[in-house]
């Protein structure tokens, strides 16, 4: 195989992974169930990427009693799967429970894929489910994080059922503010 093929096949395969995720995120926001979360957002800059909210949900920090299995097993830094099971309350979706395998899911819940990042007492541990930014326009972010204090803000997700989840709106008060495109 000479060198041009070589570099051609390299360049079709990293055209590949990328159109790939391109499409992965494209399924989740056509495809998935959407719900309503509630966010705490936080910093809403970057130097190097422009402005965004970087979130935090009430289902961040959980409660270790509220962890299926969790309890027959040591204490680890995690970077494990976790199971996140949200239930409907109040016209958003709340922490029901988690798990440590995947759950039966039962009437209107729906399940989030995150990772367990370990443990900061043993009380809690944290979970990253990927959905932590949001970029918007420049010169928003700040504007955006002086409301979250002041207004109810909202997150519209689209979840599949395997649990993966993408960012399809920021709600404020009810009102949408900025809805992901699927490109």
């Amino acid at each position: 195989m000479t060198s041009t093929w070589r570099i051609l096949l390299a360049g079709a395969l990293m055209t590949a992974l990328v159109a790939w995720m391109i499409a992965e995120r494209m399924i989740v926001l056509a495809g998935g169930r959407e719900i309503v979360v509630a966010v705490e957002p936080v910093d809403p800059r970057d130097l190097f990427r422009g402005d965004y909210v970087r979130l935090a949900y009430p289902f961040t920090r959980i409660d270790a009693a509220k962890v299926q299995g969790l309890s027959d097993r040591p204490p680890t830094d995690g970077d494990e799967p976790i199971y996140v099971v949200l239930r409907p309350e109040g016209g958003r979706y709340v922490l029901d429970h988690a798990a440590l395998t995947p759950p039966t899911l039962t009437g209107d819940q729906v399940m989030l894929l995150g990772t367990w990042h370990g443990r900061s007492d043993p009380g809690a541990i944290f979970v990253r489910y990927g959905i932590e930014q949001y970029f918007v326009p420049q010169g928003h972010g700040r504007a955006i994080e002086t409301a979250t204090g002041e207004h109810r803000t909202d997150i519209v997700l689209a979840v599949t059922d395997e649990g993966t989840a993408a960012i399809k709106a920021l709600r404020i008060d009810g009102k949408e503010v900025y809805r992901e495109g699927l490109f």
